[in-house]
């Protein structure tokens, strides 16, 4: 059973440069290739083989590598990958990153499948690190915001976590809370929730993004009380 589950998994890997390259085709193996890193890796995704025809991690969460490293996913070199669920980590396979990026990628909700939790960006596990940046840049999300779905980002329930920097550029956000119907408004975009003990989330980067038919509720609600770091920003 494991050769073959191993067998379908499309992984090649390279070593060259800085980080070492995987490309994948399938979710088993978009997993496996972030949970066994073990040094700096990109991940380059192919157009999803699955039979959804899409990348759908669901809300289950996902295993992190075990040592700190920099981790980036982008599209492999003509293929239109499309992305739904959640990166959340697992249990006690926490994110140990030093940069966490998402690069030129394509995020969808999928009607059946949505839900609060099945956002790409949640942070609900305790004590994640991101040492220097969750950066997401020139990506494109439609209908995410419906009221009760997914919404594109929450710090949830990070207790001691290091979330140094979360950078949001030169994306489209397309849609979001417009699937909830006339007179329903949608979700928050950007939720920040306060937690005892506290967790360091404290520099925030949106610009050159676009919004086209935004019909969510609050853009950036950051209540959280409680932090380490010495200072924060927030840009625009």
């Amino acid at each position: 059973f494991l050769l073959s589950l191993f067998a379908v998994l499309s992984l090649s890997a390279q070593t060259g440069g800085v980080a070492e390259i995987v490309t994948v085709d399938n979710v088993a193996g978009l997993k496996t290739a972030i949970a066994d890193a073990t040094t700096d890796r990109t991940i380059l995704l192919k157009t999803c083989t699955d039979s959804l025809g899409y990348y759908y991690l669901t809300d289950a969460g996902l295993n992190y590598p075990t040592s700190f490293i920099n981790l980036t996913l982008q599209p492999a070199p003509g293929e239109n990958p499309v992305i739904f669920g959640s990166f959340k980590s697992l249990g006690d396979r926490k994110m140990k990153l030093n940069t966490f990026t998402f690069e030129g990628l394509t995020f969808r909700v999928a009607p059946t499948f949505d839900k609060e939790a099945n956002m790409p960006f949640y942070f609900a596990n305790g004590a994640d690190s991101i040492l220097t940046a969750l950066t997401i840049k020139n990506c494109t999300f439609f209908d995410y915001g419906k009221n009760g779905g997914a919404r594109l980002l929450q710090v949830k329930t990070p207790q001691g976590a290091v979330i140094k920097a979360i950078n949001f550029e030169n994306n489209i956000v397309d849609n979001f809370g417009g699937t909830a119907g006339p007179g329903v408004h949608g979700q928050t975009m950007f939720q920040m929730n306060d937690t005892n003990p506290g967790y360091e989330c404290d520099n925030l980067t949106i610009k050159n993004n676009i919004f086209h038919n935004w019909h969510g509720n609050i853009f950036l609600n950051h209540v959280r009380q409680r932090t380490t770091a010495v200072d924060s920003t927030i840009n625009f």
